[in-house]
């Protein structure tokens, strides 16, 4: 039920943001991304801010009581097709992206974040083949969501006034969150259920107004590149929270040992006769 809460209640703000924040693009933000001097501007920001914050609190503490349940890797993702297509659809993707920057850079340190990027491709496309035998795999994909974090730091701080960047560089950070929450899993490293759900749930609560929105502001291929890994991501994150709202599958109930029942062995040794009344 918890699990359930964090999913149903991530996605209800999450659509609410992404609709105030679509609006904000039509109304209240310019050309450049700077909020116009109106109350409209503020009122919206407003109750974006507070969407979100409440958002956010729900998918830390409606887990609540799960924080020290250890996730199960057998039954995370087991057979399903729906991850691995996710998996290989955010590799294509990353490809895609480390192609576009590669004819849009020219620094050395440009270069070092395409590699991490293609990098991180090999991971997600390894992840297609088989999650439960990703093991150190995994990692590749938390270098690459960490260097893209330093790199997109690093391109926007100076504009830190425009909420576009703000919003981007808080999605970055929680994708890192989630996709290391995953990788400790995925290497059997310990990773609680509650520690999943929360970070799937802020990143199903985040990325469509963080990622998706852009559009409405501006089409251009990075923008919809950008959506796309946002769309893949969410899905992504959902379906982890989904998995956490299963019960145990039958099969795996079918090995679980039940206790012997001692009272049917009190009564046979009660109809044992005593071998020295017997000699007698």
């Amino acid at each position: 039920m918890k699990f359930k809460t964090t999913l149903f209640g991530a996605a209800a703000f999450s659509l609410a943001a992404l609709g105030i924040r679509i609006a904000e693009y039509f109304i209240t933000i310019d050309a450049e991304g700077y909020y116009l001097q109106t109350s409209a501007a503020s009122i919206l920001s407003t109750v974006l801010t507070v969407l979100l914050a409440a958002g956010a609190a729900l998918c830390l503490f409606a887990p609540l009581g799960t924080y020290k349940e250890q996730v199960n890797l057998g039954t995370l993702f087991g057979q399903a097709w729906m991850p691995r297509i996710l998996f290989a659809l955010m590799g294509i993707l990353s490809v895609a992206d480390g192609v576009l920057r590669y004819f849009s850079t020219i620094e050395i340190w440009g270069c070092i974040v395409i590699g991490c990027w293609l990098v991180g491709a090999f991971g997600w496309l390894w992840l297609c083949r088989s999650p439960k035998r990703a093991g150190l795999v995994s990692l590749l994909i938390v270098l690459q969501l960490g260097a893209q974090i330093v790199s997109y730091f690093w391109s926007t701080y100076k504009y830190i006034q425009i909420s576009a960047y703000v919003l981007g560089m808080l999605g970055w950070c929680l994708v890192l969150f989630f996709a290391f929450s995953l990788a400790k899993t995925l290497t059997g490293a310990a990773c609680t259920k509650g520690r999943l759900a929360a970070s799937g749930g802020l990143v199903v609560l985040l990325l469509p107004a963080a990622f998706l929105a852009p559009l409405a502001g501006s089409a251009t291929a990075a923008d919809l590149l950008l959506a796309m890994e946002g769309v893949v991501l969410t899905l992504l994150a959902g379906y982890t929270l989904y998995t956490l709202t299963k019960e145990i599958p039958e099969e795996a109930e079918e090995f679980q040992v039940e206790a012997p029942d001692l009272s049917e062995l009190d009564t046979f040794l009660e109809t044992v006769p005593d071998p020295e009344e017997t000699a007698e």
